[in-house]
């Protein structure tokens, strides 16, 4: 049985990034995507992060979930956004 999660702090660790509450919300503040604008497509990524979600996505993965997680965090306006106050509460 399969027990790692294929949450957003896992989706931050595999991308090679900070994977803390406040590292999170800080990222999604600072790479905002416009309407429209695929996860994909963010400047804030290097090649490799790319090929990573293009293959998780096309593969319908099981990171799925939290990649689109985190492209709601990057839409929305973050200031102490709902992921930020669900972990903390779990600190």
């Amino acid at each position: 049985m399969e027990t790692f999660q294929h949450d957003l702090p896992n989706l931050f660790d595999q991308l090679g990034l900070d994977s803390s509450p406040d590292a999170i919300d800080q990222f999604a503040q600072d790479n905002k995507l416009k309407k429209d604008q695929k996860i994909t497509d963010a400047s804030c990524w290097n090649a490799a992060q790319i090929r990573f979600l293009e293959k998780e996505l096309e593969q319908d993965s099981e990171w799925c979930i939290a990649i689109d997680q985190l492209a709601e965090l990057m839409y929305e306006p973050v200031k102490d956004s709902f992921f930020c106050k669900i972990m903390k509460l779990f600190r």
